[in-house]
């Protein structure tokens, strides 16, 4: 796409795709490197799934800096939903779309659901 749309050297486009590529890699590594759970985050949510409890999380950041928090934290397997920031369902805080999108994909009244972080109706 740089090549065709904006007319840019194969050799400039390539170098700047390993720019961003190596970006987005650092990126990870201190995504990786900074996640620290406040308590055994996979045992509480171990529980939770063992009592039928449906799990979400809801974020402004990015899908992808999520998902390597997630990963390095081993609950992916243990999260029902995930929306993003940048997700095209997402609706921005402060507002309560989200949370309503979710407990009406889960068929739960936001009422009857624990939201940790700040949230208003």
């Amino acid at each position: 796409m740089l090549h065709y749309k904006y007319r840019m050297t194969h050799s400039k486009a390539q170098l700047l795709a390993e720019d961003a590529w190596d970006t987005v890699s650092a990126m990870t590594d201190l995504i990786e490197a900074t996640v620290k759970p406040v308590c055994d985050v996979r045992a509480v949510m171990t529980e939770l799934r063992a009592e039928g409890v449906k799990i979400a999380i809801c974020t402004s950041d990015s899908r992808d800096s999520t998902m390597v928090a997630v990963e390095s934290l081993g609950i992916a397997s243990l999260v029902d939903r995930i929306l993003c920031g940048d997700d095209p369902d997402n609706v921005p805080k402060p507002a309560p779309d989200n949370v309503r999108l979710i407990c009406a994909e889960f068929g739960i009244e936001p009422e009857n659901a624990a939201v940790i972080g700040k949230w208003r109706a």
